[in-house]
């Protein structure tokens, strides 16, 4: 088919290897600018995944209000499952045992049927028990679960472990559909339509406008216990929530040792190159957080919406002078008051409207009272950092 293909097209055999090698060098080229090692900071965070899994992360930054109603909505429907339940339990304690019996006693009040009863009421009788054994068997088998799992295993906890936050670092695995891609590499294609029909729909503005609890679909579910463990190295400093900023997680060689082999050499490549941008680069130490993972980790991101070049500096200036707030609160044994004005400034931030001068002033205000309240002078503490200009864009 090949061969047919080349005579007809009028091209000789070489011409047409050297045409599809061209397309192959596009499609790596694509590829690459799409997937490429994890940063460093997400090291410790993907060992909580399952490498058989494509994942999504993002950030949501919905009002505080929209994630308790989400979550009151769902505990309310949870509850009246479990009421249902509770009442479907009381009613079979006191007809079960009667059916059960009524295999081998003839006395047993079900097999008692009145003396007049007609085929009719006998008919009724027999679609009235057949019902409640039917309906018992969905509220067991389809019902249950999910307060169980609501309760014991996902959002109770999440919640719990991290309350109502400003910003809350969302993630999100297939429901499956990830281990029936037909090939290996599905990721280094040209065109693909998972990414195109997946990945990207579940990543649109319109999509993560809403908050990250009702992004449940037929594709993609909620790693609720990830989601914990993200916060919980946020916390510990040993991630930012800028890690975390709209992106697809992969572990293409999770499979087979053939497929480790292939992509560690892969991201040996992207890390080589990585690490010759960095080599030419002024902000050797900014860069240095975002330096490629080990070759062995196999994992790869892609930032579904990168940055260009302008706001990459933007977002490199910002973090440098946070980390420099940082560190001088740390100086002064008050660390907690840097967290405490990040909570500030991001709900000040997340408010309706625009940045402006008044919501610069109520930020302000409200961290000159934060530093009083912990016996720093703000105005001094200002001056000594050089002002906090870069710190919003």
């Amino acid at each position: 088919m090949p061969r047919r293909n080349a005579r007809q097209s009028g091209r000789p055999k070489s011409a047409t290897r050297s045409f599809r090698s061209s397309e192959e060098k596009t499609a790596e080229k694509t590829a690459a600018k799409r997937f490429q090692p994890i940063p460093r900071a997400l090291d410790s965070f993907v060992k909580h995944l399952d490498p058989q899994h494509v994942y999504i992360i993002h950030l949501d930054r919905e009002d505080r209000t929209v994630k308790f109603y989400a979550m009151f909505v769902s505990f309310f429907i949870n509850m009246c499952i479990v009421a249902f339940a509770l009442y479907r339990l009381y009613v079979g304690f006191f007809s079960y045992p009667a059916m059960i019996s009524a295999l081998w006693n003839k006395n047993s009040p079900a097999r008692n049927m009145p003396a007049d009863a007609t085929a009719q009421t006998t008919i009724w009788m027999l679609f009235y028990r057949t019902s409640g054994i039917m309906i018992d068997y969905l509220v067991l088998n389809f019902l249950v679960p999910l307060p169980c799992q609501f309760f014991f295993e996902g959002p109770v906890a999440w919640r719990r472990a991290i309350g109502f936050m400003v910003t809350e670092v969302v993630v999100r695995k297939d429901r499956g559909w990830a281990k029936t891609l037909e090939t290996d590499h599905w990721y280094k294609e040209l065109k693909n339509d998972t990414i195109e029909e997946v990945i990207i729909p579940a990543t649109a503005a319109e999509r993560l406008g809403k908050t990250g609890y009702y992004l449940m679909d037929t594709n993609w579910s909620i790693d609720f216990n990830a989601m914990i463990q993200a916060h919980r190295y946020i916390t510990q400093r040993k991630a930012h929530f800028d890690d975390f900023r709209t992106a697809c997680l992969i572990n293409p060689d999770a499979a087979s040792e053939a497929k480790r082999k292939a992509t560690r050499e892969y991201v040996k490549t992207r890390r080589d190159q990585e690490k010759a941008k960095q080599n030419d680069s002024e902000s050797v130490g900014s860069s240095s957080k975002s330096s490629s993972s080990n070759e062995d980790n196999g994992w790869l991101i892609w930032r579904v919406d990168p940055f260009d070049e302008k706001e990459e500096e933007k977002e490199s200036s910002q973090r440098d002078k946070m980390e420099q707030i940082r560190e001088k609160l740390i100086d002064l044994d008050k660390e907690d008051v840097f967290y405490r004005w990040i909570e500030i400034l991001q709900f000040e931030m997340s408010g309706p409207g625009e940045w402006d001068a008044e919501k610069q002033r109520k930020c302000d205000d409200q961290t000159r009272e934060l530093f009083k309240e912990n016996g720093l002078d703000f105005d001094e503490f200002y001056e000594g950092i050089g002002g906090m200009e870069g710190v919003i864009a």
